[in-house]
């Protein structure tokens, strides 16, 4: 749902330059996937200006901070920096981990990014969020069915987050003169 919504509000509002929407499997297991794609890319690598992994899991309320892992890197710093200049996002950066599919694009030289939401969701107090993740933080279960309940806001905020430091990073590969 995160991955389709963005895509469709990109759709809406387009950036300078393409997006491609990969979804990879057997990352646990080194990664698999998102180095298979590379390999074997229906785009030119050389191409691909930066990559953002969204498997972090989305908050149940939005966020009050946001780590970025490899947020430390010169192309992603720049666009955290613009990021937090037109925004009231608190981001910490994190170094870059070589567990995750992010990994396969940073060992091609290509900057990537993961956003992990903070602590503190919303106004929620730390027992609301005690509850929530008891009631929802989990790995999708084959019995799992739509809930209406289920708090989207935090999984809007993501897909925001995302959109986001998407547009930074484009007006500051833009502003690298990167094509």
């Amino acid at each position: 749902a995160a991955v389709l919504g963005t895509a469709e509000a990109l759709r809406e509002r387009p950036m300078g330059r393409s997006v491609v929407f990969l979804l990879t499997s057997v990352e646990e297991e080194g990664s698999y996937g998102s180095a298979y794609f590379l390999e074997h890319s229906p785009i030119p690598v050389a191409s691909i200006a930066a990559a953002i992994n969204l498997d972090a899991g989305a908050p149940l309320a939005p966020p009050r901070k946001w780590y970025v892992e490899g947020g430390s890197l010169l192309t992603m710093a720049a666009a955290i920096r613009r990021m937090t200049a037109d925004s009231a996002w608190r981001i910490e950066t994190l170094p870059m981990q070589q567990s995750w599919d992010h990994w396969s694009f940073h060992a091609r030289g290509i900057p990537a990014a993961f956003p992990v939401p903070g602590e503190g969701w919303g106004t929620m107090t730390p027992a609301e969020e005690e509850a929530a993740m008891r009631r929802w933080w989990r790995h999708h279960r084959p019995n799992d069915e739509w809930d209406a309940s289920f708090p989207w806001s935090g999984l809007r905020a993501s897909a925001e987050f995302a959109i986001a430091l998407g547009r930074a990073l484009d007006a500051s590969l833009a502003f690298d003169g990167k094509p």
